[in-house]
């Protein structure tokens, strides 16, 4: 349907940072159909990529009221509550995200990366754990080697942090993070 192709259409131009072409290809295919739930937490994504906070919590609000059973809709207000500093609430969000979908591998890395922002380091690992068993990526890896890093298991550190380095040469922070494990 035209609302669906306004919809895809706004996540290839999110997806390129070219946020405003995004912006209105969302608000168009709200237009269409405005109680499509996974468009709307898409468009409190382009929000959020806007620095359009309060608009961003509003569109991932009512996309949650319109589906609470909807992993994009949780998924988006989770991030609205990370970017106002809210951590229990972006916590519970992610969590009922990655409830919805548990074997989709960015449901359990985000809500492992939440959690080690949290300092719940071992929910954290567990969640790394099973991103990895998902889909092996080197962020995960990363994640969870900074996770054990930060619990004094430098071992387990070095391993997963230089297993990141081995599928992705190029991640951000990973070198620094093995620098950590040697001082």
């Amino acid at each position: 349907t035209s609302d669906e192709v306004f919809a895809q259409l706004a996540r290839s131009y999110d997806w390129n940072r070219q946020f405003n072409q995004a912006l209105e290809a969302a608000l168009k295919a709200m237009e269409l159909d405005p109680n499509h739930t996974d468009t709307r937490a898409f468009l409190a994504e382009i929000y959020l990529d806007l620095d359009r906070l309060d608009e961003a919590a509003s569109e991932a609000q009512r996309a949650v009221q319109l589906d609470d059973q909807s992993a994009e809709a949780h998924r988006s207000l989770g991030w609205v509550y990370f970017f106002k500093e809210q951590l229990p609430e972006a916590l519970s969000e992610l969590e009922k995200a990655a409830q919805l979908e548990p074997n989709l591998w960015i449901r359990q890395h985000e809500l492992a990366s939440i959690r080690r922002r949290s300092e719940a380091y071992v929910e954290a690992i567990i969640a790394y754990q099973r991103a990895i068993e998902l889909r092996p990526r080197a962020q995960s890896y990363a994640g969870l080697g900074t996770c054990y890093y930060e619990l004094g298991q430098y071992e387990h550190a070095l391993t997963n942090l230089q297993k990141a380095i081995e599928l992705n040469p190029e991640l951000d922070g990973a070198h620094a993070a093995i620098g950590w494990v040697y001082i």
